[in-house]
């Protein structure tokens, strides 16, 4: 389960990373070598949690918690220069309440990551049982909530990324629109004729690809004057049918 977490982790920081990098073009408002310190920062706390989860505690204590230490520091730092990054892309790319949501679960973070491994460190037994009477109980409840407080930080961190996605996704979608009706005005733009603009639409229709729709002659063929003459003359005869037939003949 920690693996699948640090592997969808990794893919949202990438996703992340994409993204600044695509709005920092648009707009230039940060260095692309902090965005790019702030990626190998997230890599490497998810690194961390593959060794946690791949090293137990209690057969090999000293890679596990230096697992479990790279993946808190380097996560918390990650959190911090992605909530700068946000202060500077904002108003355009951010808002102001969410710049500050950020920063808010960065300190909460931090400030639970430092008394985190100072009673870790404290810890002299490595046990998953304790007694409250034991002399290390205290170290290794504030040890724990730390821990599970930076943990859920960095979840309620990634779910402010949900909003960016759903932009960028929508920003895409009318990039590519823009882009379509530019292609098609453009030989007007340009002032070419209408006449270049017709040849290049008819050799777009007859590519497989995109099929010309099937459009009625304007002028009627032969066919089309002979059925409907014959229609008029059958609906003529019908009416002189029906008018001798209501006629009364005479005494």
């Amino acid at each position: 389960m920690i693996n699948f977490s640090a592997f969808l982790g990794a893919a949202t920081m990438y996703t992340r990373y994409k993204i600044v990098e695509k709005q920092n073009q648009t707009s230039y408002f940060s260095t692309p070598v902090f965005n790019l310190v702030s990626l190998v920062l997230g890599l490497m706390g998810c690194i961390g949690m593959g060794i946690v989860a791949n090293f137990q505690e209690l057969a090999v204590p000293v890679v596990h918690d230096g697992g479990a230490l790279l993946a808190f520091v380097c996560g918390v730092v990650y959190t911090l220069l992605q909530s700068i990054i946000s202060y500077k892309s904002c108003p355009q790319w951010n808002s102001v309440l969410m710049c500050h949501v950020r920063l808010a679960i960065s300190a909460v973070s931090c400030a639970a990551v430092i008394p985190m491994i100072a009673c870790a460190s404290l810890i002299s037994i490595t046990k998953l049982e304790w007694d409250p009477r034991e002399k290390d109980y205290v170290y290794h409840i504030v040890s724990a909530v730390c821990e599970w407080t930076v943990a859920f930080g960095f979840i309620f961190y990634f779910l402010t990324f949900i909003q960016d996605f759903q932009v960028n996704s929508n920003t895409s979608d009318r990039s590519a629109r823009k882009t379509d009706i530019t292609f098609l005005s453009k030989p007007f733009a340009q002032g070419q004729p209408r006449a270049a603009h017709s040849r290049m639409t008819a050799n777009i229709s007859t590519d497989k690809s995109h099929p010309r729709p099937k459009t009625k002659p304007d002028r009627p063929s032969g066919l089309d004057v002979f059925q409907g003459s014959c229609l008029t003359f059958r609906k003529s005869t019908t009416q002189r049918g029906r008018l001798t037939a209501d006629d009364p003949s005479p005494a």
